[in-house]
């Protein structure tokens, strides 16, 4: 599969009005569940899991040209005061005023797969999910 596919596959992953070939519909009757279902497919594939955990992606173009893509999840970004090594890529970006993140995470030798849906800022959805990341770092029973 062509880089260019499979960048195109992503955005229409993440999109709901687009559609996936290869992978079974989703049905649900409720949107909220399409996005974590859907990355949670995506994983299965380790182009995906590529693509998504890196800061910035080069797609490589039909004509040969380059796309440099920034992933914007502060949590891959070594700059920003969110970035935790042990979160392996993923986001989602906001609807209206609704903020959401998705993202996996890898601590005690197992993969989260994190949803925060409907945050009330940007920076929210990030204190949101680093709260459950702490209590997933802080947790006794997930060393066992």
């Amino acid at each position: 599969m062509r880089r260019v596919d499979d960048a195109v596959k992503i955005s229409l992953a993440l999109n709901p009005m687009g559609s996936i070939q290869k992978l079974k519909p989703i049905v649900r009757s409720t949107a909220a569940y399409a996005p974590p279902e859907v990355v949670y497919r995506l994983l299965e594939y380790s182009w995906f899991r590529e693509i998504v955990s890196q800061n910035t992606y080069t797609a490589t173009l039909p004509d040969g040209s380059t796309q440099i893509w920034q992933n914007t999840n502060a949590f891959l970004d070594p700059t920003s005061e969110y970035y935790n090594e042990n979160v392996c890529g993923i986001k989602t970006g906001s609807l209206s005023d609704d903020y959401n993140l998705i993202v996996l995470y890898q601590q005690h030798g197992k993969e989260f797969l994190i949803c925060s849906l409907g945050s009330q800022s940007d920076s929210s959805r990030y204190d949101d999910v680093n709260f459950i990341l702490k209590t997933i770092d802080e947790s006794y029973y997930l060393t066992q």
